[in-house]
């Protein structure tokens, strides 16, 4: 009954195709609002706009292009707003400008009115809203560009917070994403520098993070996994979620009492056991689970009135591999003692080299990044933006770093905001020093290195027992089968495809003239016949395409910026 009346909901191929391309011209329409109406000349996707700026112009300011695509991203609503997001979590893909001023994205909509949302509960539950709640509050308690939520009280009498996804979001996100979708391979076919970043890779990935967000199943699963891991912790509260009735689009949660974590007095006593909770908590999730909370800003954290720590809003969560988590470890040790190679080799590890990497280039910009953070007292280190402008530094040397770090460091950014909000005169590495014994313990100690000790003495063990079987039989190889000796040469490879072009282009000749030919052999007392018009269209038609190839052959390539982009900034300098 439920899927019928889906598929009934479902837009037919023309109406979907109308609907994009209705949402292609009111994306056009935003950006020209903005300023980025130049970017497209000649191309009739966007209007002309009195506040339209020239490429250059952009160039020339990038703070207030930044702010400029802020706003675009804002308007257009939830898909660009995640994107949005999303991307300020990548300063591999954006200058610092962008990353700073995306950062700023709200998640904030316009309130819907409460009928909307009895209607989408009802549809979801099943039943009336009155059969699940004896109360359900009309004022929503916040609003967003994916849900609202309201106060609520079940019918047996507890407190909840109910999560309401706006109605009509898949249609217009998957909408989004088809057209984001086709942009990434227009810029992937017309840029060369693209294909170090992969643009079509961002959207796949984006779009698995944001159905995900789509589905409040999803949340309550991360949920689950939080309270596991935390039950024994009887300080932090994470809400219950009231699986009965939570479905895809309403998420019902056990209501969590207290104030936003930034009302409370800074300095104050409350305050600092607050501040030092949050660096137990960050450890913990890091180095112990880690699963780490991915958004947590002041609204996602309660100071309860129990005194307790409440966390909510499980939408995005990060997790990090035990081998990700060593190499953050090693990251965090060779910063502290000062092994300049050592944090060059972390961040190595932590991300993938997509060539060669510069070693000396990158160590000189490592030491220059630790004397300015550590040329003052310990305690006004800010820890969190020294990592995150250690990995900014390998990015820079083609370290490609994986999203989970991206997401980690701009938590802990948030985090540390926080603490220091908190607790003004904390010293966190002091307050991170017990911390970093446990570190040290967790790694080095005999629990650790038993058992890669043993691990290390097999495969030794079972190197040293292969080796003589291995040795006779490439002794046995070579003196039967001699050595061969792989050649790569790129001017081989291109030489046999122009001769497979050659080959092609020969054959389609032969086959026009055979079709010449047939049609003249197929006229009836010199009059042509059907077949005769056949063969001539035939032979017209691969004749059109030699010429066009021949035309286009060595025209088509991709364009490179990065020239463009190193004269624009010796102009500036």
């Amino acid at each position: 009954m439920q899927s019928s009346a889906l598929k009934a909901r479902k837009p037919g191929i023309i109406r979907g195709a109308v609907n994009d391309i209705s949402r292609l011209g009111r994306i056009s329409a935003v950006l020209a609002k903005h300023g980025f109406g130049a970017l497209f000349q000649g191309t009739g996707l966007s209007p002309r706009s009195p506040a339209d700026k020239s490429p250059e112009e952009l160039a020339e300011n990038p703070s207030d292009t930044a702010r400029r695509l802020r706003l675009v991203l804002e308007e257009l609503g939830p898909t660009f707003v995640k994107l949005g997001q999303v991307l300020s979590t990548r300063p591999d893909l954006l200058p610092a400008a962008f990353i700073l001023e995306l950062a700023k994205l709200q998640d904030q909509s316009p309130p819907l009115d409460f009928e909307q949302i009895r209607a989408q509960v009802e549809d979801a539950l099943g039943c009336e809203l009155s059969s699940s709640f004896s109360e359900f509050h009309v004022e929503p308690l916040a609003t967003g560009s994916i849900a609202q939520t309201h106060l609520a009280v079940t019918s047996d009498g507890v407190q909840v917070v109910v999560k309401v996804q706006r109605p009509g979001l898949d249609e217009l996100i998957r909408s989004d994403l088809d057209l984001l979708r086709l942009l990434a391979r227009f810029l992937e076919a017309t840029i060369e520098e693209m294909s170090l970043y992969s643009p079509t890779g961002i959207v796949d990935e984006f779009e698995l993070a944001l159905l995900d967000e789509l589905d409040f199943r999803v949340e309550a699963a991360h949920i689950r996994t939080f309270r596991e891991q935390y039950a024994q912790q009887q300080d932090l509260w994470i809400p219950r979620v009231f699986e009965a009735l939570s479905r895809r689009q309403v998420l019902v949660l056990e209501r969590i009492v207290g104030v936003k974590i930034t009302d409370i007095e800074p300095g104050s006593e409350r305050g600092q056991r607050l501040a030092l909770r949050l660096v137990e908590l960050a450890y913990s999730m890091m180095f112990e689970h880690g699963v780490f909370h991915g958004d947590p800003h002041p609204g996602n954290l309660i100071a309860c009135t129990d005194g307790r720590l409440g966390l909510i809003d499980f939408g995005l969560i990060g997790r990090l591999t035990q081998q990700q988590q060593d190499a953050l470890m090693s990251l965090v040790i060779s910063v502290a003692s000062g092994d300049i190679d050592g944090v060059a080799r972390a961040i190595m590890q932590i991300g993938r080299p997509l060539g060669r990497v510069p070693l000396r280039e990158m160590r000189e910009d490592i030491i220059t990044i630790r004397n300015r953070y550590l040329r003052g007292s310990l305690e006004e280190v800010d820890v969190s933006a020294l990592v995150m402008e250690l990995l900014e530094a390998g990015q820079r040397h083609r370290i490609r770093i994986p999203p989970e770090y991206a997401i980690l460091t701009k938590a802990a950014v948030s985090l540390e905001g926080i603490i220091r909000h908190l607790h003004p005169d904390i010293d966190i590495p002091s307050a991170l020093s017990p911390y970093s014994r446990r570190l040290l313990i967790q790694r080095y100690g005999p629990q650790r290195l038993a058992p890669s000790l043993l691990n290390g003495a097999l495969n030794a063990g079972s190197i040293m027992h292969d080796l003589p079987l291995q040795l006779t039989q490439f002794f046995m190889d070579l003196e039967y089968e001699g050595v061969r000796v792989h050649v790569d040469n790129p001017g081989l490879n291109e030489l046999k495809s122009s001769l497979s072009n050659v080959a092609l282009r020969l054959v389609m000749g032969m086959t026009a003239s055979a079709l010449i030919l047939g049609a003249f052999l197929s006229m009836e007392g010199g009059s042509p016949t059907g077949w005769s018009y056949l063969a001539f269209l035939g032979a017209l038609s691969i004749l059109g395409v030699l010429l066009l190839w021949h035309a286009l052959e060595g025209r088509i390539r991709k364009i490179r910026i990065s020239p463009w982009v190193k004269v624009k900034r010796k102009r500036r300098e």
